[in-house]
């Protein structure tokens, strides 16, 4: 007999399996020996403002720089790190803030 699935279970699904992802990616990277300290936290602070259905993020670099409690130039150097060590993704703008999505490895 099939059960009726409804759309709050459906959702409940979704994002619980995006949040194990999230926490998971965050592990990682507060694992990573070879990333400093401040990268770590600006990682984290992207992935906390990830869109659960989307699954990308958009901060502005001073906001993830307020989130972080670090400065611009530090959240540009950990992006170009954490984009180096492949754990994120990043969709570079002309216009407008750019697009953050995690790099899951075990995807």
């Amino acid at each position: 007999m099939d059960e009726k699935v409804s759309a709050a279970q459906v959702a409940y699904r979704e994002s619980r399996d995006f949040g194990e992802d999230r926490r998971d990616w965050m592990r990682l990277v507060i694992g990573h020996t070879e990333i400093e300290p401040n990268h770590k936290l600006v990682g984290v602070a992207i992935a906390l403002r990830m869109n659960h259905r989307t699954e990308h993020s958009y901060p502005k670099i001073s906001r993830i720089a307020l989130d972080a409690n670090c400065s611009v130039r530090t959240v540009i150097r950990a992006i170009k790190v954490l984009e180096a060590e492949g754990l994120l993704k990043v969709y570079h703008r002309k216009r407008g803030v750019n697009r953050y999505e995690m790099a899951l490895p075990w995807v």
